[in-house]
């Protein structure tokens, strides 16, 4: 019941979302990186960094939308 009220707020419903546009647009490309696959612990360290690049990236961000 709830969600066809919710539908019935949306008219014409927003188009549907497309996240890409063929199915090699998911593959990750190696000559666009860093990393070196000679030393294993480096490329982990520079996972790690990127990882916590991003997820302080989205802390700023939900705090910017909290004040």
């Amino acid at each position: 019941m709830a969600g066809k009220r919710l539908a019935s707020l949306f008219n014409p419903l927003p188009q549907q979302a497309k996240y890409f546009e063929k199915i090699t647009d998911l593959l990750y490309e190696l000559g666009d990186s860093d990393l070196q696959d000679d030393d294993p612990e480096a490329a982990v360290e520079e996972v790690q960094d990127q990882i916590g690049e991003q997820v302080a990236s989205i802390e700023r961000a939900l705090e910017a939308m909290i004040q």
